[in-house]
């Protein structure tokens, strides 16, 4: 593959070995030559779709937040129960700070993340990052780790599970936009190659 190298080099997460890149093309990865650790890939118009992607998890996000989540029928009972009144059940319990790492990790850090990697597409969309842009791109990676959505999903998911033999369930439409905003969300995280948008923010080619 005759490809011009790049000046910078990027450390394998898996072995450290320090490696130059070289400018992949669409549809293209770059391995570790020590360990074979996937390094970069450069996804067709990767940070439009992410960007796509992202607001279409924000949209679902709030749509989550807006309608009954689950609802449950038992002997002639219905109650039902939104994504913020979990919150509120685990606070009445006197599980504060469970209720709080619930509102944290799966609703919180999520929605700043999101905001955060709209903002940053943006800017490099329109060619008009600045010095806050790589702050905004530090913070994002910084805060990745810690959004646990998918974990939520399916430990509600073995959850109905178990109730199901309980109580008639009802999935309510914040439910399915739960789901909507988790696969989009991880599709975001997805298309989005981590250093070349470093490259890009740095002056080089863009997709």
């Amino acid at each position: 593959m005759n490809v011009a190298l790049m000046n910078d080099h990027t450390a394998c997460h898996s072995c450290d070995l320090l490696v130059r890149l070289p400018t992949l093309l669409a549809g293209e990865k770059a391995h570790c030559p020590r360990c074979g650790h996937l390094l970069s890939h450069q996804i067709r118009h990767g940070h439009a779709r992410s960007l796509a992607f992202a607001a279409s998890a924000l949209l679902f996000l709030v749509l989550s937040l807006q309608f009954p989540f689950l609802a449950f029928e038992a002997q002639g009972q219905v109650q039902q129960m939104t994504l913020l009144q979990s919150a509120s059940a685990l606070i009445e319990l006197n599980f504060l700070p469970l209720a709080l790492l619930l509102m944290l990790f799966i609703l919180i850090l999520p929605g700043v993340l999101l905001l955060l990697l709209v903002v940053v597409l943006v800017q490099l969309a329109l060619d008009e990052h600045s010095h806050w842009t790589k702050q905004l791109i530090h913070g994002l990676f910084a805060i990745e780790p810690w959004c646990m959505v998918e974990v939520f999903l399916i430990g509600v998911l073995v959850s109905l599970i178990k109730i199901s033999a309980m109580a008639d369930i009802v999935l309510g439409l914040s439910f399915w936009a739960f789901i909507l905003f988790t696969l989009t969300m991880t599709a975001a995280l997805a298309s989005l190659d981590k250093h070349y948008l470093w490259h890009q923010l740095a002056g080089g080619d863009h997709e």
